[in-house]
């Protein structure tokens, strides 16, 4: 997922102006709603990392539409705040998410663990839906 990221994110830069950034959450966020449940179907260890893999490519450009929707409403000298908000968000998930996953495969078993993306993945695209509807609201 890491390395999918990784690409898409620096891809991100060339996909063309106007693709906005409110445009690239919503698509990339439902990317990751209909890959990340892919993950607990996935037969192998092989197919688990292909659907890793296109799911990181997915997560990439949601994190940098979000970074950057943020930087655009947010006023200059609160940015650095914001970022750090920002940054913070992510490892305080990433966290929460590993505390949930730990229990569920206990309980469970490891498959079991993987509907925590999709789950997380639902999420996100609520969050990208919502962004749009405010920013309409606004308008």
């Amino acid at each position: 997922m890491g390395v999918g990221s990784a690409f898409s994110s620096l891809a991100a830069a060339r996909l063309p102006m106007r693709f906005t950034q409110r445009s690239r959450l919503v698509v990339f966020a439902a990317a990751l709603f209909l890959l990340a449940p892919l993950m607990y179907v996935a037969s192998s260890p092989l197919a688990l990392g292909a659907v890793a893999l296109a799911t990181g490519l997915a997560l990439g450009p949601v994190l940098i539409g979000s970074f950057a929707i943020a930087e655009s409403v947010t006023p200059l000298a609160q940015i650095s705040t914001v970022m750090s908000a920002l940054s913070t968000a992510i490892t305080v998930g990433v966290a929460a998410g590993s505390s949930i996953a730990g229990p569920v495969v206990d309980r469970s078993g490891a498959a079991h663990s993987l509907l925590l993306p999709g789950a997380a993945a639902a999420l996100c695209l609520v969050a990208a839906l919502v962004n749009v509807g405010v920013r309409r609201i606004r308008r």
